[in-house]
Order: structure tokens, then sequence, then C-alpha cells
């Protein structure tokens, strides 16, 4: 018997994002999880998700910051 990988959500709910606890809502019919319940509060997903690396145009060493640099400390 070949065990299938755990599915990972995409989306945790705002509230639990913010209190970092796992979310099951995308597994609950009404997309309410069952710690919104648990806590009272609206199970909205509104957060939009934080980009990952480098920002857009940077670089790790851009050519202004070499030439800031004093010789043989490179």
């Amino acid at each position: 018997m070949i065990k299938q990988p755990r599915k990972r959500l995409l989306n945790a709910c705002d509230e639990c994002r913010k209190r970092k606890v796992r979310c099951d809502s995308a597994t609950i019919t009404g997309d309410v999880c069952s710690e919104c319940v648990k806590w009272k509060t609206k199970c909205t997903h509104n957060v939009p998700n934080k980009r990952r690396g480098p920002k857009a145009g940077s670089s790790r060493r851009s050519s202004a910051h070499k030439s800031n640099l004093r010789p043989g400390f490179c």
C-alpha cells in the first residue's frame, strides 16, 4: 500500500494566519474553518499572499554598491 502525500491547503483564512494555526477551511463545506467557529469570528480570505524572493530589479551586489567599497575589502 503506497501512502499518498498529504495535500497542502493553499490559503489559510485571515484569522488562522494571524493566530498562526492550521486552517481547514478548504476541507469543510461552507468555507468556515473550525478555528473560526471555535473563536466565533468571520472566516475571511482577504489578505493577499506575500511574494517570496528578492524584489524585482534588485540584485545582491549592484554596481553602485561595488564602487563605494574600499579596495581590498570585496
